[in-house]
């Protein structure tokens, strides 16, 4: 079932497809940053397409890189987040 729905979204048009409505999702974040849903969506599609145009030994880059700067940016957000309550106390 994997196999089949990455073949599918590995065709070009689909994949610049999913990175232009994706990129529309982001923008949509930022311009009513109260909705999480369309940057949530955006992203996903942004890498769905990014992940579709890559060429077939370059994915487990993305699959090693992609958790490794989620933890990297996680860590920064709380280290960013303890300075704020130490300056405000």
């Amino acid at each position: 079932m994997r196999e089949s729905i990455l073949s599918a979204a590995s065709h070009p048009k689909l994949a610049a497809l999913a990175l232009v409505i994706g990129v529309l999702g982001i923008i949509a974040e930022f311009l009513l940053p109260a909705r999480v849903i369309p940057g949530v969506l955006g992203g996903l599609l942004v890498l769905l397409g990014l992940w579709s145009l890559l060429p077939e030994h370059l994915g487990w880059v993305v699959g090693v890189m992609l958790p490794l700067s989620l933890g990297l940016w996680l860590l920064l957000k709380i280290a960013a987040r303890a300075r704020r309550n130490k300056m405000t106390l």
